[in-house]
């Protein structure tokens, strides 16, 4: 008897494919720009999707990455910003589980830039 094998629509190329490994795969592995993947592409164009759509995430990623640099410059902020990593976190999960509105969140990481 031959294998049952899943076949998927890539979310980012609409390419029909067999998932390697997941059976949950939702991007393929056939090269596209820049002989990247869709696995590749897709997964971060989708991210960054999401960030553009909600407001309080992509105000945490910018301040993430502006908190991080300056813990690269100076190891003393880093037990501060752990706390406050924990902290956002823990508010976008809640904002995830429907516990806080995307505007709490955000007024939040303005709050505690």
């Amino acid at each position: 008897m031959a294998p049952n094998y899943p076949i998927k629509k890539c979310q980012n190329c609409g390419m029909y494919f067999i998932p390697n490994t997941k059976t949950d795969e939702v991007y393929c592995d056939y090269p596209k720009e820049n002989l990247k993947p869709c696995r590749e592409l897709g997964a971060f164009q989708s991210y960054t999707e999401r960030l553009k759509n909600n407001k309080a995430m992509g105000e945490y990623r910018r301040t993430y990455q502006q908190k991080f640099m300056q813990v690269k410059k100076d190891k003393n902020k880093a037990k501060n910003f752990e706390k406050w990593k924990k902290q956002a976190k823990d508010k976008i999960n809640d904002m995830k589980k429907g516990k806080l509105t995307e505007k709490e969140v955000y007024e939040w990481i303005l709050k505690n830039k």
